[in-house]
């Protein structure tokens, strides 16, 4: 099955069009690019998204090829492959790519509303990172949430994280503060696997 998983990714999902916000599973992008738009602001709200790649239906994987002009029975055939027991399953060659296709909107949704509000927003995967030079941002955090859950997800309020700069300002495992640096924790996890 991943062979076949891998072979839709070729084929079909790196040829799709993705938004800027997408850091994550791209050419060219990385958590340091990721990262490097936050640096040195003064507030950064990371907002990690609950249960990511089984919150992604069979349905919501099947509209989304439908949505790009695909018929009904390849929209089917690809969302059959791609998802198992009715999800997207972690772990598979295919499921990161479909859920940065999935986010598109969100990412539509929260860019454009910083472009209005004056912050940077990013998405690493199921990680989005806000960041500001307005002190009182995080008095917008009830809109951000209602965003999430119109497209679909949920927030995970346990990692929910408002990082001020006068304490260390970390967004997916790069320090921010200042100028961007990798952490040493970061560093020995990629070490490690090896």
């Amino acid at each position: 099955m991943k062979q076949v998983q891998r072979i839709i990714l070729k084929k079909v999902l790196q040829w799709l069009p993705l938004e800027a916000p997408a850091e994550g599973f791209r050419r060219g992008r990385s958590i340091v690019t990721n990262a490097r738009q936050h640096t040195g602001k003064p507030v950064v709200i990371k907002i990690d998204l609950k249960n990511f790649f089984p919150t992604i239906s069979y349905v919501r994987v099947q509209g989304l090829f439908r949505s790009f002009g695909y018929s009904e029975l390849v929209s089917t055939l690809i969302a059959n492959l791609t998802t198992t027991n009715g999800k997207l399953p972690t772990g598979a060659p295919t499921s990161p790519a479909i859920s940065n296709l999935i986010c598109r909107k969100l990412d539509v949704r929260l860019s454009r509303l910083g472009s209005r509000l004056n912050f940077d927003y990013s998405r690493y995967a199921d990680d989005l990172a806000i960041s500001s030079h307005k002190l009182d941002i995080n008095r917008y955090i009830p809109f951000f949430k209602r965003i999430i859950l119109e497209e679909g997800f949920e927030v995970n309020e346990k990692k929910l994280n408002i990082m001020r700069d006068g304490n260390k300002q970390k967004v997916t495992g790069v320090i921010v503060n200042k100028h961007s640096n990798v952490d040493r924790r970061e560093i020995k996890k990629g070490s490690s696997s090896l």
